[in-house]
């Protein structure tokens, strides 16, 4: 007999008397196969999960060398693909309500993965990932990323993921430029890279190279300029026209196909006073989209204030047949009424909006101004007083009861609102203005104050850089209370000039005519109410009916 067979026969002697069967090294073999075959058909969390049983079980049955070290990545690779498929459902939007759980679960699988292969990169990364979320461990956080960083060996993509991810996890301000730079050296092109420096780039307000980051994120989105778009949105909340401006811009430079960019930057120029250009962007957008709705509003907002009414309703009809009850266009359709001095139809629609949303105390006011545009003072005045019975510091209430008052000829009573309505913004013109014109044109002398209202006027006519015309006319009629009729004629003449054709400026003239014949302005007599006078006529109607 061969001295190894002779050998092997007495091992196996040995064993049998001692009780013990001996394991062969290749026993976990079958199990491993099975592993194996089972990865190439796994597609599930349970799939995976078997593979993961099936190595563990083989490696614990017995394997060589080189079959330990498959099992062993194969186990690794399973933990991996479930944790995976796992972090989809984590990472969606919306993520799965129960992404708690689902974190514990791979995180688990993913800590069996690195124990058996410390150097797996993408592991480390996963966990960082997960460790992030709300309620993760930071420190477990910032060790995962360190870990990946170490390993993430010539795979650029995952380097620059990775440090764009530490960047995020640090509190070190250099450092994390330091991260994202190095990312975005190592993979120009990563839209995340690109995003979160962009983001950087916003909170420490450089705000061309947010633009210039997020410009270069939408070519690499096939042109879609959205992170362009939110940050001018973003930067038109915080009162950053102008970069907002370039941001959108910029958005538009790229695709020049995007109605609600045009929208956005009408709306933009629009606060600069720059109709003509914010006029030819919401075009446009309505160009682009016919069913824009705030390419309509915009638009329509340039036309009221360039008072081209009837374009106005236009657009305001369009949007009311599309968005039937549009509260915004309704209210915004009764101030067009009153600017055709339709007040009527201005009323009607002001008063069905009142009732609908009877709370708002706005909608109240400006029904009130409605009332007083249309000789209405008495309703206006009981509107004012309720609102100011509730908020006696409201501003707006407290002026415009001044001018229902100074129309109504309680010139006094104006006085005192107007007052009122100044300790609280003494920056409004339109306060400044009425006041300086009650104080010098008042028929009353004890309401008169020619000193005062020429202090208030110049005020007004410095806030509306004087180019204002009826501004510059209650200036004249206060240097004129002064008895400076030199510098009343001047200033009368200057706003005649700045006068629209028509009634004001016939209107002006004659005030002008009054000047120099060295005679001071005063208010005419006060204005009879229309509510009033429909009575009236109604009784009147009414006896003749009975007749």
């Amino acid at each position: 007999m061969h001295w190894l067979t002779r050998s092997v026969v007495i091992m196996g002697l040995a064993f049998g008397c001692l009780g013990i069967q001996p394991v062969s090294a290749q026993e976990g073999e079958p199990l491993l196969d099975q592993a194996i075959e089972k990865k190439l058909e796994a597609k599930t969390p349970r799939d995976f999960d078997k593979v993961a049983d099936l190595c563990e079980d083989a490696i614990e049955k017995g394997l060589s060398d080189e079959s330990l070290k498959t099992a062993e990545g194969l186990w690794a690779s399973a933990n991996y693909k479930h944790a995976q498929l796992l972090a989809e459902r984590i990472f969606r939007s919306p993520p799965d309500p129960r992404w708690k759980f689902l974190r514990q679960q791979a995180l688990e699988r993913l800590e069996k993965n690195t124990e058996l292969q410390a150097d797996d990169s993408k592991a480390w990364l996963m966990i960082a990932k997960m460790q992030l979320l709300d309620g993760g461990d930071k420190e477990a956080a910032s060790e995962a990323v360190t870990k990946a960083l170490e390993n993430s060996g010539d795979d650029l993509g995952q380097k620059a993921e990775t440090l764009i991810l530490r960047s995020q996890t640090g509190e070190d301000k250099d450092q994390q430029w330091n991260d994202i730079n190095q990312a975005l050296e190592v993979d120009p092109a990563n839209q995340m890279g690109l995003r979160v420096r962009g983001q950087m780039n916003v909170a420490d307000k450089k705000f061309d190279a947010a633009i210039a980051d997020f410009a270069k994120l939408a070519t690499e989105r096939n042109n879609q300029p959205v992170e362009l778009l939110l940050l001018a949105k973003g930067l038109r909340a915080e009162k950053e026209d102008e970069a907002a401006l370039k941001a959108v811009s910029k958005a538009i430079e790229i695709n020049q196909d995007l109605p609600s960019a045009y929208s956005l930057r009408a709306a933009l120029y629009l606060a600069m006073e720059k109709d003509e250009e914010a006029l030819a962007d919401v075009s446009r957008a309505i160009e682009l989209n016919p069913k824009d709705l705030e390419g309509l509003r915009t638009r329509a907002r340039v036309y009221y204030q360039k008072k081209k009414y009837k374009d106005a309703l236009k657009d305001v009809e369009k949007i009311i047949t599309f968005q039937e009850g549009d509260v915004d266009a309704m209210f915004l359709r009764s101030l067009i009424y009153a600017g055709m001095e339709d007040y009527d139809a201005a009323i009607e629609e002001m008063e069905f909006l009142v009732q609908e949303i009877p709370g708002e105390p706005m909608l109240r006011s400006t029904l009130a101004s409605l009332y007083v545009s249309a000789k209405m003072h008495a309703k206006a005045i009981e509107i004012y007083d309720d609102i100011l019975k509730n908020d006696p510091e409201d501003e707006r209430a407290l002026t415009g009861r001044g001018d229902a008052k100074l129309n109504s000829g309680n010139h006094a009573a104006a006085v005192a609102d107007y007052e009122a309505a100044l300790e609280i913004n003494d920056e409004d013109d339109h306060i400044l203005n009425n006041l300086a014109w009650v104080l010098s044109t008042s028929p009353e002398d004890d309401v008169r104050d020619g000193k005062r209202a020429l202090e208030l006027a110049l005020q007004a006519a410095e806030v509306t850089d004087y180019k204002t015309a009826h501004v510059l006319s209650t200036l004249a009629a206060a240097y004129a209370e002064s008895g400076d009729f030199e510098n009343a004629v001047k200033w009368s003449e200057k706003s005649i000039e700045l006068a629209d054709e028509g009634r004001q400026k016939e209107d002006l003239m004659e005030e002008l005519e009054t000047l120099k014949a060295g005679q001071p302005i005063r208010e005419n007599e006060a204005e009879d109410d229309k509510e009033s006078d429909d009575k009236e006529s109604d009784e009147k109607e009414s006896a003749s009916d009975d007749g």
